[in-house]
C-alpha cells in the first residue's frame, strides 16, 4: 500500500480506520509535542480532554522508544497540530509560556 499524496493517504486511513481510531491518531502527536515541551501529564490530560493512560503511553514511548516520535511526528502532523491550537488552545494557553517551541 503506497499513497501518492496526502489526499490519498487521508482517504486510505478513513477507509481502514474507525472515526475513533482516526481521532486517536490525530491526538497522539499533540500529546507527544506537549510532552516534548515539558508540559505535565496532568496538564495535557486537561488541555486535550483525554485520559492519563493515553498521555502516559506517549510519555513511555518518548522515554523508551526509538526516537521516532521526536524525529517524525511533529513534522508529519504539523498542520493538524496548528489547526488544533487555533481551535482549542486559545483560552487554555498558559500565561507567559510559549506553546510549541522545540
Amino acid at each position: 500500500m503506497a499513497a501518492e499524496n496526502e489526499k490519498e493517504m487521508s482517504a486510505l486511513l478513513s477507509a481502514i480506520l474507525t472515526p475513533e481510531e482516526l481521532a486517536q491518531i490525530k491526538l497522539r502527536p499533540q500529546i507527544v509535542r506537549f510532552l516534548m515541551q515539558k508540559f505535565s501529564q496532568r496538564k495535557i490530560v486537561k488541555m486535550l480532554k483525554t485520559s492519563i493512560t493515553t498521555v502516559s503511553r506517549g510519555a513511555r514511548e518518548l522515554k523508551n522508544g526509538n526516537g521516532i516520535f521526536k524525529k517524525i511526528l511533529p513534522r508529519v502532523f504539523e498542520r493538524e497540530i496548528e489547526n488544533f491550537e487555533k481551535e482549542n488552545l486559545k483560552n487554555s494557553a498558559p500565561q507567559n509560556e510559549k506553546l510549541f517551541e522545540i
